[in-house]
Formats: C-alpha cells, structure tokens, sequence
C-alpha cells in the first residue's frame, strides 16, 4: 500500500460550497477519501480555538473513479453539519502552526 497522496486542495466558498477533482496515474487503485479540517464547535487546548482543528474523513464510493481524466459522474456529498462529531474524527493541534493560526 501507498500512503495517502494528495490529489487537491480546496476552500469552501462562502456558502459553504466546494468542488474538487484529480488524477491519478499510477498503477495502484485509488480510495478516494475528502478530509474536511475544521474549528467548528471547538474548544482547543486551555480553550484556545485556534490552537486545534478538527479532521472528518468521508470515503468517496468506488463508483465515482473514473478510468480517464474526463469526469463522467460526479458526486454529490449534500449538506454535512460539521457541529457534530464524526466517527472517526481526528483532532490536530499545532503541528503546522501556519494552519492553526490561519
């Protein structure tokens, strides 16, 4: 197994909105996973927000590859309310002190 590569690197709009999409050519099969870094509803460390972001991790189904760089199905997360937490969830705190701070 490979480890995770990144294939792009997106903000949200205003509205909360995003798109994203990349390629891929090696010869491994792709698990395809959006990871959401976040301070929604955090406290952080001696309650110091911005010292800590929050990681929710949504697998992407296998459908959704596509075998060329044409995307021929695109899909569709929905609404997600990153209030609550996730299984899985990760918290980082300050081990990129450029991240924490922005």
């Amino acid at each position: 197994p490979r480890p995770d590569t990144n294939l792009q690197t997106v903000k949200t709009d205003a509205q909360g909105r995003f798109q994203v999409s990349g390629t891929d050519s090696s010869i491994f099969t792709l698990d395809p996973a959006v990871r959401f870094y976040h301070r929604c509803n955090n406290k952080g460390i001696f309650n110091i927000p911005n010292l800590c972001q929050r990681e929710s991790t949504y697998k992407i189904p296998s459908s959704y590859i596509a075998k060329s760089g044409n995307v021929q199905k695109w899909y569709e997360m929905g609404t997600i309310n990153v209030e609550a937490k996730q299984r899985g969830e990760q918290t980082h705190c300050v081990s990129n002190p450029i991240r924490a701070i922005g």
